[in-house]
């Protein structure tokens, strides 16, 4: 299976957000998740790696999202509401 069609599974939603992020169709345990800002910071790495992202009081804003699975990772862009 190559990365595009994989990348294809994994579903992060809603996207545009204003609070709690989701993710489905994981063929994987989530390893990490890693939110970057525009300017390539990381400014959170949660302490669990739940299905579940509350990105509740993060500016308004565009953010890199990075799924680390056991094998391959995945970056999405999300826009915070």
């Amino acid at each position: 299976m190559n990365e595009e069609t994989f990348s294809k599974q994994i579903v992060v939603y809603p996207n545009p957000t204003d609070g709690i992020l989701s993710f489905s169709n994981l063929t994987e345990e989530i390893k990490d998740v890693i939110v970057v800002n525009t300017v390539g910071e990381k400014v959170f790495v949660p302490i669990n790696n739940s299905k579940q992202l509350d990105l509740n009081g993060f500016p308004i804003g565009l953010y890199s999202i990075i799924v680390v699975l056991r094998t391959q990772s995945h970056n999405f862009k999300i826009l915070k509401i």
